[in-house]
């Protein structure tokens, strides 16, 4: 395939989905290249190309962004940083860092939204850890599949752990057990 990255050993140059295209190119010449191929054949079928919604993200493992100027019909696209692509935040470095971050922040307000039911007394252990795994766990994890994990990912994953179901934890008694005493853990691994 021309013009093609190489992961894992398949060849890519975009990922599609709905009517969102994201390139992948690893020089800026290749993804001219490709800008080109897009926009002449997306006017061929009498599309074009939103100049204002289209980005361009130079992800790199060096320690300063490399410039990448690119156009479309003679029209610069902008440069940026990160961007939200299918719920997940994509950044210049590549880590999870941020995406992580947002979705403690969510799954933190869906706690907060969902409080009263999850600490309620009435309801027993099981009932109040299944509505944890389904309405705050999910929210966490979600695009997880797509992170970059690292030690410090792990630690922040299992503290997480431990604030969510530390509250849910404690019997009538008021002792409080750990999870790994609790039936199944907050994330299945």
């Amino acid at each position: 395939m021309r013009d093609a990255v190489d992961l894992e050993g398949a060849n890519y140059n975009n990922l599609r989905y709905a009517d969102d295209i994201a390139l992948i190119a690893d020089s800026e010449e290749k993804l001219q290249r490709l800008l080109k191929v897009v926009a002449k054949e997306s006017e061929r079928l009498g599309l074009r190309t939103n100049c204002d919604k289209t980005y361009v993200l130079a992800a790199s493992k060096k320690a300063w962004t490399p410039v990448c100027s690119v156009a479309v019909n003679s029209v610069q696209i902008k440069q940026i940083d990160y961007i939200k692509y299918l719920g997940s935040w994509i950044t210049l470095d590549g880590r999870s860092d941020m995406d992580i971050r947002c979705r403690i922040e969510q799954a933190k307000q869906a706690f907060m939204d969902m409080k009263n039911v999850l600490c309620a007394r009435s309801l027993g252990l099981g009932v109040r850890k299944r509505l944890l795994k389904c309405y705050i766990c999910s929210v966490l994890l979600y695009g997880c599949e797509s992170w970059t994990i690292n030690n410090r990912v792990h630690t922040v994953r299992n503290n997480q752990e431990r604030k969510y179901t530390f509250k849910g934890s404690q019997e009538k008694s008021g002792k409080v057990r750990t999870s790994r005493e609790m039936s199944g853990n907050f994330v299945e691994t």
